[in-house]
């Protein structure tokens, strides 16, 4: 048996192939450091051995050059090690001759060249790296490789405009994307992670000629475009900025945006990690405030300095900034993350449950958690302070007799918290545990709210 074995690792996926006389008779698609391995068990599925190959056939890029290298050395390593001969063929060449052989004639090689390229070939046959943008496909080109496959969606709808609302780490590459495949890009805020990648995606639109926006679209209401024509009044000295919304919960990973639809609550992570959001309330916040600002002014900054505190939440909650502007006009920016509630709206409701609260004192809460019951935890005891009310004399003191006040907040049938008073304290004092409620789904003011609720629906 006389075989070839063909490999190629200058894409990110690799494929290995025997071949005998023209014909494949095992092949693999694999990653480049596995290439030796599959061979040796493309082989033995076959009934052959190293022995039996006669001939090495290696792909030569264009494509990665970690993983072009790689492919030379492993083969010239192979053909010095066993005696045999070695050709190169252009990955770009490969790619075409196997479009025909599925019947794709005409079918274009795009291996993706990293750095927003792809590598074709050119008009002379010689491989060239262009911007898929710039790439001028006739209807009904077929394309193949890691280039086509990266940048499909582009290529095959020849999209205009793109949209780019990822979370924020993702926005400088699916926006960079976007722009050297030739479509104009609104980008929701916050822009980027960095300021590098913004001047990057700034740099990027300008030299592919298309529009680069950010979505801060209260800048073009009419109002506001009025608003911008009354005050155009030159250079300003002094801007102040102060703005609070009702983030707290959010940006602490307590809870979830208030106004948020149960079918669409965002992700976490995307307002809470740093490595996701880019930072807290200054992103999330207080940049609408801050282009508005800029927008009505027309004032631009030259430098800032910030001041931010986290309060031990992964990200900051509140900002206090000072701008210098072009100018010489300067500004002050000042941002807080709210809590739910700060603007008299209803964060939970306690009621207590009269036909139950015969035998034992049971209240329903009504949360963004769900139902969550507190009652009595023991009905004995329970019976046993209701009789000694009706004592006389004993029952107006009842209050001071070391019988325990011990409540349990149930969710779904399981204990999350429990809530009991101190026995020979003049003053009322009682210990409220949580633990059981570890993603704090039951929000802590409701929880004492509820505390001081409880000690006066109890009638005491």
């Amino acid at each position: 048996m006389s075989l070839v074995l063909a490999f190629d690792t200058a894409t990110h996926v690799a494929t290995v192939a025997l071949v005998d006389g023209g014909r494949a008779l095992a092949e693999r698609t694999t990653r480049s450091y596995r290439v030796l391995a599959d061979a040796d068990a493309m082989l033995t599925r076959i009934g052959a051995a190293p022995e039996d190959i006669t001939a090495l056939v290696v792909g030569t890029g264009p494509g990665s050059f970690t993983g072009t290298r790689l492919g030379l050395a492993l083969a010239r390593g192979f053909a010095l090690a066993r005696g045999v001969g070695v050709a190169g063929v252009s990955t770009l060449d490969a790619l075409a001759a196997g479009a025909r052989e599925a019947g794709l004639e005409g079918g274009l090689p795009v291996v993706d060249a990293r750095r927003r390229e792809v590598f074709v070939l050119g008009p002379d046959g010689e491989p060239l790296a262009a911007a898929p943008g710039e790439l001028d496909l006739e209807p009904g080109t077929v394309c193949v490789g890691s280039g086509a496959i990266r940048y499909r969606d582009v290529l095959e709808a020849g999209v205009d405009v793109v949209v780019v609302a990822s979370p924020t780490a993702l926005h400088h590459e699916h926006a960079t994307a976007a722009l050297n495949a030739g479509a104009h890009v609104l980008c929701e805020k916050p822009f980027t992670l960095t300021a590098a990648q913004a001047w990057d995606l700034v740099a990027i639109a300008e030299q592919a000629q298309r529009h680069l926006l950010v979505s801060f679209g209260w800048n073009f209401t009419p109002m506001i475009e009025r608003a911008k024509a009354l005050i155009d009044i030159g250079d300003v000295e002094q801007i102040s900025v102060t703005m609070s919304s009702q983030t707290r919960e959010l940006l602490s990973d307590t809870g979830a945006y208030p106004d948020a639809s149960p079918d669409t609550v965002p992700e976490s992570r995307t307002w809470t990690d740093p490595a996701v959001s880019g930072g807290g309330y200054g992103q999330a916040q207080l940049s609408h405030a801050l282009a508005l600002a800029l927008a009505l002014t027309g004032a631009r900054v030259r430098g800032a300095f910030a001041l931010m505190s986290s309060l031990g939440a992964r990200v900051e909650l509140h900002d206090a900034l000072a701008l210098s502007l072009d100018g010489g006009g300067v500004a002050s920016v000042g941002g807080a993350s709210s809590f739910t509630g700060a603007d008299g709206n209803k964060i939970g409701e306690i009621k207590k449950v009269f036909g139950t609260s015969l035998f034992r004192s049971t209240y329903e809460i009504d949360s963004t958690a769900g139902a969550v019951t507190a009652q009595e935890k023991n009905v004995i005891v329970a019976l046993f302070r209701r009789l000694v009310g009706f004592i006389p004399y004993i029952g107006d003191f009842a209050d001071w007799l070391p019988i325990p006040y011990h409540f349990d907040f149930v969710r779904d049938g399981e204990v999350i918290g429990t809530h009991s008073r101190r026995i020979g304290k003049f003053r009322d004092t009682y210990d409220i545990d949580m633990t059981g409620d570890s993603e704090r789904a039951l929000d802590r003011r409701l929880v004492l709210a509820i505390a001081v609720g409880m000690d006066a629906l109890q009638a005491r």
